[in-house]
């Protein structure tokens, strides 16, 4: 096939009911929207434009946009970064779509799958432990990671043939404040410079959203992506909340507790920093330097971490011991209270200049080890050590100007909380409005940004998320692709109009009613989604007892992983799966072990959540109703992810049922409506819908 000058007859050839699509598929079936998807992409190549698609299950836009991208990179030798947003579409596109269309086409590209730093194991690191002795609780743990660091070829975690504890893994993990670069002595060996070396080259890169924005925010040393000019965002609704995470500035304590512990360990000594350069400069240095590693240095760290311990308790104290939920927004307001000015602010201030305090001591023994005149062995020992002095003491410097920028109640429009999360208190500054950043340092340093998703608008208008990315203007092509699945004839969408209002006190033991009596009409194969975990956890609980002894198994999310979770689901084929947020979307299952969907309530966003209160803050000074402009696109996309899980294929069928008659009987419920593929809807009273439905399933 001549690729030299790849025209509509070429992607003609391609998709025909007689081209190589076709003949090398054994179930092809020509989709002309798939097709013209591909030719807007290749066309916004060509004119250096950015575009947005709405692509419906079914449509293949991974084949569509892959198509252009490997012909494009074929011809010009620029390379394109393909970013997704989930690990499974990481994997099908590395392992199964990018290989089929490389042979098919005739192609010879280079194509990575870019990690981040993180994801890679140090080999001084790991050097470094094995002349310590063996400091891992688990020692075959330890020695396995060893043997397989000197005979992989690869060296990232996702490699390992074994499990590894996290708390294992961060002392081994690559990392690049703790990075000499070329300064390393086994930078030629380095996994992860190797790797980043092959994308120098490579025609397409793959990479998650993650990587995608931490890679912007990177200077020179820590990028991980080659300069490039053309990008494809699949599951691009993801974008805008994975860049504001990215950028966002974290303040945790147990997180500072683990990066100090790299200095000094009370509890492990062997590992401390100063007690390995006070035995490595025992000979050379002077009574003074050896009373600051022995007992200076690990005092004042101590003192830093009482003071540490001490405000983040008052500050649990303030936030949570009054029943608020665990998350606090931090407004000017709060920031300006009495107890603010008069208890936590000086306390903070304290503890800002124990960390200044700490980090110049830090400085300042390197400083002076640095000018020893050491033999090169002990030259090389010590510039480990220093490293790590060096990168604890950046680390407290970050953290000063994080806590210096929370606690100013100067106008910004940064957004601060308060998290209760699994390991403790966390402080957090985020940006509000993500649309210039990503204008700015994203969409304007393209030629070409291809954004795509199944859910990109409301009523098949992509104004939202061209707000909320900042890419509306710069992206002429806008297109709706709907899915061509038959979803009047094979899906049914219904709704119980006798069912109590989802705050009512008795909507919980009636639902579980409902979905007791609407999975055993199915026979099972049901996905339950919920939009948290509380109700999750109180529904399943009384589903167990009217399920049991049904033969239909109830899995319920957080039993075991997420993955686990799904095969034994599909693997009983008459199961019923509680799932919340993360069973949304991203999960496949055809065929008929879901064939019945049940979506709770309606996915509106939490009221309470500090960025959306921020915004309707905003949205409300601009003469905008936050609800209408904010609260209800987000849920619309959202509930499409939700009724997207019952058809993944074309001979998929079955009911989504709706439990919250708001989508049936408010004005909004409309706008849920007419965002979904065409279906028959009923909306009536339980007796009479469980007559529909076992009519359906006959």
């Amino acid at each position: 096939m001549e690729l030299a000058d790849p025209t509509q007859a070429i992607f003609t050839e391609l998709f025909s009911d007689e081209g190589l699509l076709a003949k090398a598929l054994s179930v092809y079936e020509h989709r002309l929207d798939q097709q013209k998807m591909t030719e807007k992409i290749w066309s916004a190549f060509e004119k250096e434009e950015n575009a947005l698609f709405e692509a419906g299950t079914g449509i293949g836009k991974s084949l569509a946009y892959l198509i252009p991208a490997l012909l494009w990179s074929s011809q010009t030798k620029e390379t394109v970064v393909i970013s997704t947003y989930t690990i499974s579409l990481q994997q099908q596109l590395i392992e199964k779509d990018i290989p089929f269309l490389l042979d098919l086409l005739g192609l010879d590209l280079s194509v990575v799958l870019a990690k981040g730093m993180g994801n890679y194991v140090c080999i001084r690191k790991l050097d470094e432990l094995s002349h310590r002795g063996n400091l891992m609780e688990e020692g075959k743990t330890y020695d396995a990671l060893l043997s397989w660091a000197h005979g992989t070829g690869d060296g990232s975690k996702s490699a390992l043939p074994f499990s590894v504890a996290p708390d294992i893994w961060r002392e081994v993990k690559a990392e690049s404040d703790s990075c000499s670069h070329m300064k390393c002595p086994h930078y030629n060996r380095c996994f992860f410079f190797k790797a980043r070396s092959l994308r120098q080259d490579a025609h397409v890169i793959v990479v998650n959203h993650h990587l995608l924005m931490a890679d912007l925010l990177a200077d020179e040393n820590q990028s991980v992506l080659p300069p490039f000019s053309r990008l494809i965002v699949d599951e691009a609704h993801h974008l805008e909340p994975v860049a504001r995470s990215c950028s966002a500035q974290t303040v945790d304590r147990v997180a500072l507790f683990r990066s100090m512990a790299r200095v000094h360990s009370d509890t492990h000594p062997e590992v401390s920093r100063f007690v390995f350069l006070s035995s490595l400069l025992k000979e050379m240095a002077d009574e003074s330097l050896k009373q600051r590693l022995k007992m200076d240095l690990p005092g004042e760290k101590r003192d830093l971490i009482r003071q540490i311990n001490e405000v983040f308790d008052l500050l649990d104290q303030s936030a949570f011991g009054e029943g608020r939920e665990t998350k606090w927004r931090i407004t000017g307001a709060v920031l300006r209270s009495k107890f603010w000015q008069d208890d936590l602010s000086p306390a903070f201030a304290g503890v800002r200049e124990a960390m200044k305090r700490y980090a110049a001591s830090l400085d300042s023994l390197r400083a002076e080890v640095e000018d020893m005149p050491l033999a090169d062995k002990e030259k090389v020992a010590s510039e480990n050590a220093l490293l790590d002095l060096s990168s604890v003491a950046s680390e407290l410097k970050k953290t000063v100007h994080t806590l210096e920028l929370f606690f100013s109640d100067e106008e910004d429009t940064n957004v601060r909380w308060m998290e209760k999360t699994v390991t403790g208190t966390c402080l957090t500054l985020a940006k509000l409005d993500m649309a210039a950043f990503l204008e700015e340092k994203l969409f304007g340093s393209l030629k070409t940004a291809i954004l795509c998703s199944a859910t990109l608008t409301v009523e098949e208008n992509f104004a939202h998320v061209c707000n909320r990315l900042g890419v509306g203007e710069s992206a002429p092509v806008q297109e709706v692709y709907p899915s061509p699945f038959d979803f009047k004839e094979r899906t049914r969408l219904m709704g119980f109009s006798d069912l109590p209002a989802p705050n009512s006190y008795d909507f919980i033991p009636e639902i579980t009613k409902v979905i007791s009596e609407a999975v055993s009409i199915s026979g099972g194969g049901a996905f339950v989604l919920f939009t948290s975990y509380d109700m999750l956890h109180k529904c399943g609980n009384q589903l167990e007892d009217r399920l049991d002894g049904s033969g239909m198994p109830l899995f319920k999310q957080g039993d075991l992983s997420r993955h686990l979770l799904l095969e034994e689901f599909k693997r009983a084929g008459n199961g019923v799966l509680l799932g919340a947020d993360s069973f949304w979307e991203g999960v496949d299952v055809p065929g008929d072990a879901l064939r019945l969907v049940i979506i709770v309530k309606l996915p509106f966003p939490v009221p309470s959540d500090p960025l959306l209160e921020a915004r309707a803050e905003l949205l409300k000074k601009e003469g905008k109703d936050a609800f209408w402009e904010d609260s209800v696109p987000q849920a619309v996309m959202k509930f499409k992810q939700g009724f997207g899980r019952l058809m993944r294929r074309k001979d998929d069928r079955g009911c989504v049922l709706c439990l919250d008659q708001r989508l049936f009987n408010r004005q909004y419920g409309k706008i849920f409506l007419r965002s979904l593929p065409e279906c028959i809807t009923s909306f009536q009273p339980r007796e009479k819908i469980f007559e529909e439905m076992g009519r359906f399933y006959r």
